[in-house]
This record gives structure tokens, C-alpha cells and sequence, in this order.
């Protein structure tokens, strides 16, 4: 099981290009072996989380061995848009062969991601209270989450023509499950008189391919039946499709320029489709807590409850549609120093709901074809990011670590993003590559 980098391009990895998992962020890579294998569970274990929000050491302070968030300083952390994000994936299998004057290769890899995109304002109202928005509206349309989960079945080729390398990677998809809340407006005003509030709400939730029970309500306790794993996982209707590119450009044997872009493409969600609508306007003037406690009668909550659904139209509808994937740019430059020593500089991106850079500073060095060590350097939210790629290839087993970022083994109270990537492939035959003198 792997954490994928949906919400993240990976830092380290693209500069490992022995490393067939490379291949997945730039298909233009020229690897140094000419046949390279993975085995389903040894080939790729990584994990990744990302908090696209706040540095938890700005917003937490420590007194008595005790750690207090300072609600005050949360609200100076975020920005107007604040991203949580988690991801799995999971290589099943692959094997990359050199023909001729190019490599061709097959793969498939099991992915799921979560993701939620949350206002500023949703936090100011908590922390703040009511008062800094009395007569105004706060606009919440932002507010957003989803998951989902697929399978990718991927054909790949890359060709060398001149100093040109251009490699190119067709996937299909396979939609397992989907589940995500998107409204197309959602509005809280707060009256200025009576601080009653006003909701005002034009929102749906979609989901597919939910393991369901009679009824259709979703019902994961069906995986527990003889059979219903192997069935579930092997369904095709929900089909997609993806795209990726990338070009390399060495202008003499020192320099060697790339661009790329990943995961353009969708996935068609129509099995076990159903979408919930919420529309409409209800208000909210508070309880009458002062009556009921002289009364000694309980607040009754659920009625309160009920008449503020009752304001709103309700429809449940079973209509295909459509999901994106997150589109993933590369834009990256090596010079070699010695044939084995290598300093490199990239600008990476992905694009979930809005754009998130990142920039990356890295030294390789290598030890004849048996070892490879990079160290990195890379600016993702904040500077506090010291990465490390590590390749060791006894015999036919290539081995290999990637951490995006160690500071939270040193200090996670820094942390807005933790990547660590380990796998085994099977590498056979040397491909040879032209280097510069030593000098």
C-alpha cells in the first residue's frame, strides 16, 4: 500500500531516473538499465500527507510540556483557500524493456486520494465568534471535500532522436469508488438586529461505485463475503482515461533540460451512481434556553432540526458524471560536474482546485552503477524541507529510499508535508551512457 502525490508532485524522485517509479512524474526519463520489473508489494511502498494550511510550530505553543493551540495565530496562518490532503496508492506491476533506440513498457498501480478545501472564514466564525460578521454574509462556496479510488492500466515509450529524448504515457482507468460534496453556492448571513442567521444553500453530493445493500445504501460490510473483494475490484463501469508527456533536451554532455506534465485526464462515473441535492434558504434565531431551563422541559433540538431541512428542497437523482484527476507539471535541469556527480534544480506544481508550486535544489552522487545518493533542498510552503534519495542495486535487486522532506524525524512541529517512498525492482543489462571527463 503507497501514499500517492496527487496533491504534490514528488521532489526526489524525478532525479532518480534509474528508477523506474520516475517514470510515473516524467516519461521522458533515459534510464541506465535496459530491462527493469516490479513485483506487486516490493516495488513501491510510500506515504504521504500534506497540510496546505498553517506550520503547526506558528499556531501551537508549549508551556509545561503541554501544547496550547493560539487560536489567534491560526487565523494569521491561513490563507483565503487552506487544503488537507491524503493519498494511496499501490504499484501492481511493471515491466520497461529497451528496443532498438527506445524503452516501452507496462504498468498498473491501485490509487486513492482524499482531499478538503476549506474557507478561512469557516475558522474565523469559530474562533471569532459572530460579531466581526453581524450584517454581513460570508461566502463558504469554497468549502469542499472528496474521495477517490481507481485502478490505472498504463502503456509507455520513450525515443531518443538526435539530443532529444520525448517520451509519452496512455492510461486507463478504472473507477472503483467515488464520494464528493460540492455546492455551487453556500452563503451564512447574520442578521444585524437579532444575529439570527440565514443559510443560503445550493449544494450536491455524488457518489459512485459505493458497495451497496438492497436498498442502496452503501454497505461496506460486504467485503467480508466469499467473493465480493475479487468482484468488486475487477468491475469496469466506471472508465476514464489520462494522459502524460514529457521532452528532454541535452544540448552537450553536461546539460540535460526536461518538461513534462502527468496525469491529464477523467474518469466517467455511471455504476451505483446517485447524487444528493440540497437548495433553499432556512433561518436560525437561536433556542430559548432561559424557558426551557425555568420550565424544566428539555430542548427539543430535533424539531429545530427538522423545520430547518423542511426549508429546503431535498432530491435524489441517479445521473452519470464526471471527475478530473489533478494535473501534475515538471520543469527541470541537471549539469553534470564529474561523469557520477550531478547538481539539479526543478520547478514542480499540481493543480487541485488551485495551484501549489514547489522548488527544489539537489547534489547526486553516484558510485559506479551500484549506488546513488541526492541530497535536496526544497521550498514547498515554507523552506524547511531537506530531502534525501537513496539507490543501491546489489546484484539484479535495485533498492531504493526517497524522502521528500526528514524534518519532522528532527522536528515535526514544522511539517506541512511528509513523503517517504521505498521499493525493490529487478534491473538486468547496463545501458550505457555518455559522460563528461572527470576534470
Amino acid at each position: 500500500m503507497a501514499f500517492g502525490a496527487s496533491a504534490q508532485p514528488e521532489q526526489v524522485l524525478p532525479f532518480l531516473t534509474d528508477v523506474f517509479q520516475s517514470s510515473w512524474s516524467n516519461p521522458s526519463v533515459w534510464p541506465g538499465h535496459a530491462v527493469s520489473v516490479g513485483l506487486p508489494g516490493i516495488s513501491s511502498v510510500n506515504a504521504q500527507g500534506i497540510n496546505k494550511g498553517f506550520i503547526p510550530n506558528n499556531v501551537v505553543e508549549i508551556r509545561d510540556d503541554t501544547a496550547h493551540l493560539m487560536p489567534s495565530r491560526l487565523l494569521e496562518e491561513l490563507k483565503a483557500k487552506n487544503l488537507l490532503y491524503a493519498g494511496a496508492s499501490a504499484d501492481l506491476f511493471h515491466v520497461r524493456v529497451k528496443f532498438r533506440n527506445g524503452f516501452y513498457w507496462i504498468g498498473a498501480r491501485t490509487r486513492a486520494e482524499a482531499d478538503v478545501m476549506y474557507p478561512k472564514e469557516l475558522i474565523s466564525l469559530a474562533v471569532e465568534g459572530n460579531a466581526p460578521y453581524v450584517g454581513k454574509t460570508l461566502d463558504l462556496g469554497n468549502l469542499r471535500a472528496g474521495t477517490t479510488v481507481y485502478n490505472e492500466y498504463s502503456l509507455g515509450a520513450s525515443g531518443k532522436f538526435d539530443r532529444w529524448v520525448f517520451g509519452i504515457r496512455i492510461s486507463y482507468l478504472q473507477g472503483l469508488a467515488q464520494a464528493g460534496f460540492e455546492p455551487g453556492h453556500l452563503k451564512l448571513g447574520i442578521d444585524s438586529a437579532v444575529y439570527a442567521y440565514t443559510f443560503d444553500a445550493d449544494a450536491r453530493l455524488r457518489t459512485a461505485g459505493l458497495p451497496g445493500n438492497a436498498d442502496g445504501s452503501p454497505d461496506f460490510s460486504l467485503f467480508g463475503n466469499p467473493g465480493y473483494a475479487s468482484r468488486y475490484f475487477t468491475r469496469f463501469g466506471n472508465p476514464g482515461l489520462s494522459f502524460s508527456a514529457g521532452a528532454t533536451f541535452r544540448p552537450d554532455d553536461r546539460f540535460e533540460f526536461s518538461l513534462a506534465v502527468s496525469d491529464l485526464g477523467f474518469i466517467s462515473w455511471k455504476d451505483s451512481v446517485t447524487q444528493y441535492t440540497l437548495k433553499g434558504q432556512s433561518e436560525f434565531a437561536g433556542l430559548d434556553l432561559l424557558r426551557s431551563y425555568l420550565n424544566h422541559t428539555p430542548v427539543n433540538t430535533d424539531s429545530i432540526f427538522d423545520a430547518m431541512a423542511d426549508d429546503f428542497g431535498r432530491d435524489t437523482i441517479h445521473q452519470r458524471y464526471t471527475t478530473r484527476l489533478h494535473p501534475q507539471f515538471l520543469a527541470s535541469a541537471r549539469y553534470a560536474v564529474f561523469p557520477r556527480t550531478f547538481i539539479g534544480v526543478s520547478v514542480s506544481a499540481v493543480y487541485n482546485h488551485k495551484l501549489y508550486p514547489a522548488l527544489t535544489l539537489g547534489v547526486s552522487q553516484g558510485f559506479g552503477q551500484y549506488f546513488n545518493l541526492m541530497v535536496t533542498g526544497s521550498w514547498n510552503r515554507n523552506i524547511r524541507n531537506l530531502g534525501i534519495g537513496l539507490m543501491v542495486k546489489p546484484g539484479p535487486f535495485q533498492l531504493y529510499f526517497v524522502a521528500d522532506n526528514l524534518w519532522p524525524l528532527m522536528n515535526p512541529m514544522y511539517t506541512t508535508n511528509v513523503n517517504v517512498r521505498a521499493g525493490i525492482n529487478l534491473v538486468f543489462g547496463q545501458v550505457k551512457k555518455k559522460g563528461p571527463p572527470y576534470r
